[in-house]
């Protein structure tokens, strides 16, 4: 634990209530009656989160550095947590501050690719430290309980702290018969702290390679005006990725996606984009899409992805996302962001089912 702060950057905008609630922000006090502190979060992946995203949720706030020994410590612990307990209301927000890196944002992105964070990430500012009171080293971490009502604060990590914070969370969640349910929803009277809940999946979603995935499909009309049916794609692997025309790993993505488009193409294995794009104008959302393949001189299928086609990848945290499929349509690999490690394993993946 590292008890200085170091550079601080960042793109996180935080607008505090009244002293009632800078009093709770800047304190380990305990929770208060309030609709909590206002905010807008623009995280790596280019989403924009505010208060209005998390009001029913329980949040923890995690502040780390790639740097840090026990923020590095509690990564997989975290991640391990937001997969157990997305579903009953756990949201995670990681707000990093790195120490004198020429690309924070890049660093950051290459490190949640490698160790596989599924929740948002930003990067931190002076303004955000400044809510927690008598800030004394990394990881710092602030738990909310439903309605952004702030619980308490937490220093540092250990395997010793697994415990608490899992107890403290199934408790917050209402999972153990004496914390907070969401509204319309009653309290487990079954859940044991240590038991491992499986994840509410819907059919047709995507989850975690080989669980879930079975009957997820789709059909889209690429930029190009070609059909583009899932289900028609068996016999050889498909490469389908989550991507858009604007968000800051659109070029990266898509230099990844033709790449692997150029050593496909001799095999027939298809390299498909789908597009989220900020627009809701559909003809608005083909013309970006047109004039970025066009600019960029790619060749792979990209076509315009909505809502819809998002909510069939089951905790979806950010652009890219890329998803390898056997000649069986089964998932065979899921990865975000982009790395050099992660290309390589795109590439091993699809090697493997050819």
């Amino acid at each position: 634990m590292d008890d200085s702060l170091g550079p601080i950057p960042g793109k996180l905008m935080m607008r505090t209530l009244l002293a009632p609630l800078v009093a709770a922000m800047l304190g380990s006090l305990p929770a208060q009656e309030t609709e909590g502190p206002e905010f807008e979060v623009e995280t790596l992946g280019g989403r924009t989160l505010s208060q209005a995203d998390f009001k029913n949720s329980v949040l923890l706030i995690d502040y780390w550095g790639t740097w840090c020994p026990p923020c590095r410590k509690a990564i997989p612990f975290l991640v391990e947590l937001y997969g157990k307990y997305k579903h009953h209301g756990l949201e995670i927000i990681g707000l990093n501050y790195e120490r004198g890196a020429a690309n924070p944002a890049q660093l950051v992105r290459e490190f949640a690719a490698e160790h596989r964070i599924t929740y948002p990430l930003a990067l931190g500012t002076p303004a955000q430290m400044r809510l927690v009171d008598n800030f004394r080293g990394y990881p710092t971490m602030l738990f909310f309980r439903r309605g952004l009502k702030l619980d308490h604060q937490k220093v540092g990590f250990a395997d010793s702290s697994k415990a608490e914070i899992e107890a403290w969370l199934r408790s917050a969640l209402g999972l153990d018969g004496d914390g907070e349910a969401p509204e319309g929803q009653a309290r487990s009277e079954t859940a044991k702290p240590a038991a491992m809940e499986p994840e509410s999946v819907r059919p047709g979603s995507i989850f975690r390679p080989g669980e879930a995935d079975q009957g997820f499909d789709f059909s889209a009309v690429d930029s190009d005006g070609k059909k583009i049916e899932f289900s028609k794609m068996r016999g050889k692997p498909v490469v389908l990725a989550l991507t858009s025309t604007w968000d800051s790993e659109a070029l990266a993505t898509g230099k990844l996606l033709e790449e692997l488009q150029q050593e496909l193409s001799g095999d027939g294995i298809p390299v498909i984009a789908a597009c989220l794009e900020m627009s809701r104008d559909p003809a608005a959302k083909l013309a970006a899409i047109q004039g970025f393949k066009a600019e960029k001189a790619f060749n792979f299928q990209m076509f315009a992805a909505g809502l819809d086609f998002q909510k069939k990848i089951h905790l979806f945290s950010g652009l890219p996302l890329y998803l390898v499929f056997d000649p069986e349509g089964v998932l065979v690999l899921r990865e975000a962001g982009n790395s050099p490690a992660i290309a390589a394993r795109l590439r091993a993946a699809i090697a493997a089912e050819r």
